[in-house]
């Protein structure tokens, strides 16, 4: 490989984002943003546009600085600072400096959950458990209300199917907007 295409490859493996259809593109803005394994933004790819969305995933104090995750933070402590020294880092956040001796037990029970071909109390337990870690991206919970939909329209439970429909619709504007 030329000089040249190695250093194009490393911008893009250190500030490249994966689209669907194993797509990558760069966007300069968000490749300023660092990482928190318990981030207040997120951002998502809006097909409609072509233009990838940053959003507040909370309310964000003034003065606070903005993150994104660059890694499954649904992972153990340990696994995500092993995915973050690709990035040639070791995080700091909040997430990873807790003294909380259950946050890694949450989170490897995530990691199970999402291995797993949950049931409905499988997801309201991962949902449950992203409150409790205060993860709250949008698009994680989207996911996760898009299945307990699947789940109970195969149920046929329609009126839960409709409760979690529209719950993920009111994720899914959060996270690309109301159009």
């Amino acid at each position: 490989q030329s000089e040249q295409s190695k250093s194009l490859m490393g911008i893009l493996d250190t500030n490249g984002f994966a689209l669907h259809g194993n797509r990558m593109a760069i966007f300069p803005l968000l490749s300023y943003f660092n990482h928190s394994c318990a981030p207040n933004c997120d951002s998502e790819w809006h097909e409609l546009t072509g233009q990838r969305r940053l959003y507040a995933n909370r309310d964000i104090r003034r003065g606070e600085e903005l993150c994104i995750y660059y890694i499954d933070v649904r992972a153990p402590r340990r696994e995500r600072q092993r995915a973050l020294s690709l990035w040639g880092f070791e995080c700091g956040c909040v997430a990873c400096t807790s003294e909380d001796p259950e946050s890694d037990r949450r989170r490897s029970r995530m990691q199970e959950l999402l291995s797993s071909n949950g049931d409905v109390s499988d997801t309201t337990e991962l949902l449950d458990l992203y409150d409790r870690e205060r993860l709250s991206s949008n698009s994680l919970r989207k996911s996760a209300q898009v299945a307990m939909f699947s789940s109970a329209l195969d149920a046929q439970q329609f009126q839960s199917a409709e409760h979690w429909l529209n719950e993920a619709c009111r994720s899914a504007a959060m996270c690309q907007g109301e159009d």
